[in-house]
């Protein structure tokens, strides 16, 4: 009965936040992680971050306003590579305006700790997991 190769695979669409080391990281884990993903949103206030981040991954949608970028390419899991000085609130807010996020990951220095996970995330009506990268590879 079940024909392997007829069954649709869903493909996930990847939004990430920040492109530092950790992203890289991310990626090259993805790549092997044998699902079906597309990184469809890059995010990130440095242009130069953008920048290497269009020469890994030509034709993504990128910029700093994640809203906005959102918006324009719907995503299902976010993905938050970023360092603990940035205040996540304001990416919990722009998570919580668009619909079709299914999940957050937040990379480990992103959020030291479940409670700052959950203080910066927890309002979000989807879950959120903290998760550190060696994990994730």
């Amino acid at each position: 009965m079940g024909n392997e190769d007829s069954i649709k695979k869903e493909v996930l669409r990847v939004a990430m936040i920040g492109f530092g080391n950790r992203a890289e990281e991310h990626l090259d884990a993805l790549e092997h992680a044998g699902t079906a993903i597309n990184i469809c949103v890059l995010c990130d206030t440095d242009a130069a971050a953008r920048k290497r981040a269009g020469r890994r991954l030509p034709g993504v949608n990128s910029g700093h306003d994640l809203a906005t970028l959102l918006k324009e390419a719907p995503c299902d899991i976010v993905v938050v590579c970023l360092p603990p000085s940035v205040d996540l609130k304001p990416i919990g807010a722009a998570i919580a305006g668009v619909s079709g996020v299914k999940a957050v990951l937040v990379e480990k220095p992103a959020a030291n700790s479940a409670a700052e996970a959950e203080k910066a995330l927890g309002d979000l009506p989807v879950p959120v997991f903290l998760f550190h990268q060696m994990r994730f590879l």
